[in-house]
């Protein structure tokens, strides 16, 4: 259980027109949350979070509907969620201080149900680390941060399940049209383009390389590729069935 104690950041721009719609992740460059709070009390520290997370405790700095001072572009709507670390730290290092990044993760999935904030990478709605937010140099959390077990951890309080991922898109030109001259059309994705399952487009593939010959105004593409020679189609769509496995 984390102890939680309050010091007030110097640096912040009263209240905010509206509900916060982002959670921006950082770390502190040190190795305690309240080193990192005491610098935000500073006047020289030129910054502010709203809370700074380490293994055993949490310390509140700005309130979260007031504006800190963390992140370019960012903080009219975004809340300020400093951890405890260091940027070059490698996974290694960051999984060996697991309780911050749970509870960091626990207080993010508050956000998310207070403010209906999605879980979900963005720049202005969503989640998004201080590095590569428009507008910034900065690069923390750092490559090595544990992103997948923090969002786990996230979705864990929330009690979601992983999103999906997204469906493969096919490379564009990789699927396969067979247009006859009475201007039917036939096809789709061939076999190794649909995870291993035939596609629409094999049955008139083979249909194709049964014939001596095509009718003239027969045309084939594939992967980009225009053929259109009537007489040697049914050997181009055998040397496709050939490749695919078809």
């Amino acid at each position: 259980m984390h102890t939680w104690r309050t010091l007030p950041a110097v640096h912040t721009s009263g209240r905010r027109p509206a509900p916060p719609t982002l959670v921006v992740i950082h770390c502190t460059e040190g190795s305690t949350a309240e080193g990192a709070a005491r610098w935000f009390a500073n006047p020289r520290s030129g910054g502010s979070a709203h809370v700074v997370v380490d293994d055993v405790e949490v310390w509140r700095c700005v309130d979260d509907m007031a504006i800190a001072w963390h992140a370019r572009g960012a903080n009219t709507n975004g809340l300020g969620l400093e951890i405890a670390g260091f940027a070059r730290w490698t996974r290694e290092e960051w999984m060996a201080h697991q309780p911050r990044l749970v509870e960091a993760a626990r207080i993010h999935a508050g956000w998310c149900r207070v403010y209906s904030i999605p879980l979900q990478e963005g720049t202005s709605r969503g989640y998004h680390t201080h590095a590569g937010l428009p507008g910034n140099d900065h690069w923390d959390p750092g490559p090595g941060f544990p992103i997948d077990f923090y969002l786990q951890q996230v979705r864990r309080f929330l009690n979601v399940a992983p999103t999906p991922p997204a469906p493969k898109v096919r490379p564009h030109g990789r699927s396969l049209r067979l247009a006859l001259p009475n201007g039917k059309t036939y096809g789709g994705w061939t076999k190794p383009e649909a995870g291993g399952f035939d596609g629409p487009a094999l049955g008139p593939l083979r249909w194709l390389a049964r014939r001596k010959t095509a009718k003239p105004g027969t045309v084939l593409t594939w992967r980009g590729g225009r053929f259109d020679q009537h007489d040697k189609l049914p050997a181009v769509a055998r040397e496709i069935l050939k490749r695919t496995g078809g």
